[in-house]
């Protein structure tokens, strides 16, 4: 992010206020504001310029000046995706939301970037994703979802995913610039263009993830946008090239890419071509549960007052991670301290 490599750049903190206040968070904006102020205060003892001091005025009265340009006819707004599921309190995961929060913010004033959840299985990663998009989708942004496959999934899968979401439900147009046609490779049910003129050899695939850039471009002119894509460890080299073409392209626009991905993923993987080559990327570790949390939800899960003797085997024999913490927990011997783990098979 340019605010945190940079945060005396007052046209990013600008960038920020107004996307903030178009999304409906005037008082996020305006705690930018005050933040920018401490920043240029502390670091160079000065006062924000002017245009920053105007801007803030603006969004105090609600200038209507302020508001992105409506398209007519208004874009509807996707649904949320039915296939993420947002239930229960977050119990120690309240850093890791904190953190993809800044990130959205980060991506808001500076353009694209991706967020990378690792951990391993059952430890929360499709949790926090679902909790975040839903928080994302309830200030304003319009949430799509795509999946890698360990089989059968094919190249471009996940973006296939993605693009059919995006086209089916109007945030780009079907008949788009002479590049959309390329996208008649993935999706020949959904785009009308012809096939595109004949092009010079060797220039296929990069006018592919142009074309697929260009489609994600266009979806966030109208709305922030967050791109799930889950189950990164078994992403194609494809997909990889297409989510690095877009984190560097020239234009930029208000997307997250948040991806999770198992930590015992194998040990070389198009993954780290993505992580090694962009500054864009930020890795996330979600880790397990401290003794703490893992009370809470222990509790929560056994609907009971448990001995600290309780939670600590819990803790040992899980490592906090919140599957095994719920499993063991529901089971009948938790209320009766486990017995050193009889009948457990431990």
């Amino acid at each position: 992010s340019l605010l945190v490599e940079d945060p005396l750049r007052e046209r990013a903190w600008a960038g920020l206020m107004r996307a903030l206040h178009r999304m409906g968070r005037q008082a996020d904006a305006l705690r930018a504001y005050r933040r920018a102020r401490e920043v240029l205060g502390e670091e160079l003892g000065i006062e924000p310029s002017r245009e920053l001091q105007d801007l803030e005025e603006a969004i105090l009265l609600g200038d209507p000046r302020l508001d992105a340009p409506v398209e007519e006819p208004v874009t509807p707004r996707l649904p949320f995706p039915g296939s993420l599921v947002d239930t229960g309190a977050i119990i120690g995961r309240e850093s890791e939301i904190a953190r993809s929060g800044t990130e959205f913010d980060s991506s808001l004033a500076d353009g694209q970037r991706l967020v990378l959840l690792t951990g391993e299985p059952g430890i929360g990663k499709t949790f926090l994703a679902a909790r975040f998009c839903r928080t994302a989708f309830d200030n304003g942004a319009d949430v799509v979802v795509g999946r890698c496959w360990e089989e059968g999934g094919g190249p471009y899968r996940a973006v296939i995913d993605v693009i059919r979401q995006l086209l089916a439900g109007g945030l780009a147009e079907r008949r788009g610039s002479s590049l959309r046609g390329h996208l008649q490779r993935l999706v020949p049910d959904l785009v009308q263009d012809s096939t595109p003129a004949a092009i010079e050899k060797g220039t296929e695939q990069y006018l592919l993830r142009e074309a697929i850039a260009e489609l994600f471009l266009e979806a966030a002119h109208i709305r922030p946008l967050v791109i799930l894509i889950e189950d990164l460890q078994w992403v194609d080299v494809a997909t990889i090239q297409v989510l690095r073409h877009f984190l560097e392209h020239d234009r930029r626009v208000p997307v997250l890419i948040l991806a999770t991905s198992r930590s015992d993923a194998r040990s070389e993987s198009p993954i780290d071509d993505l992580v090694g080559s962009s500054e864009l990327v930020a890795i996330l570790p979600v880790r397990g549960l401290s003794p703490t949390a893992t009370r809470h939800l222990a509790e929560n899960e056994a609907n009971a007052r448990l001995t600290d003797e309780v939670i600590d085997f819990v803790h040992s024999q899980t490592g906090g991670n919140p599957l095994f913490v719920v499993e063991l927990a529901r089971h009948p011997l938790a209320s009766d301290g486990f017995a050193d783990g009889a009948g457990l098979g431990l």
